[in-house]
């Protein structure tokens, strides 16, 4: 049962990580002056190495990152939290 879940915990996680790349990638006005040049500089014309650089996006941007980075740890606190219950239930 623990396989499973931590099957799930992946699946969901790139499930998650595609909707908010794409989501990301599709509404590139979360980037602050995209046509600048520090902005290809920085990102080598990339626009997903700005995710990581928190001068490049706009306040709505830094909040889909956090976003993002909050489901995922919510998945993963999950999958721990039902792997623990259910090896435990199994003893």
């Amino acid at each position: 049962m623990a396989f499973y879940l931590l099957i799930g915990a992946i699946a969901s996680t790139f499930v998650c990580v595609s909707v908010f790349l794409a989501c990301f990638l599709l509404g590139g006005k979360r980037f602050a002056e995209k046509g600048a040049m520090e902005y290809e500089n920085l990102t080598l014309g990339n626009p997903l190495n700005a995710l990581f650089i928190d001068r490049l996006l706009t306040d709505r941007g830094l909040r889909l990152r956090r976003l993002l980075l909050i489901s995922i740890g919510g998945i993963w606190g999950l999958c721990i939290a039902a792997s623990i219950v259910v090896t435990n239930i199994g003893n």
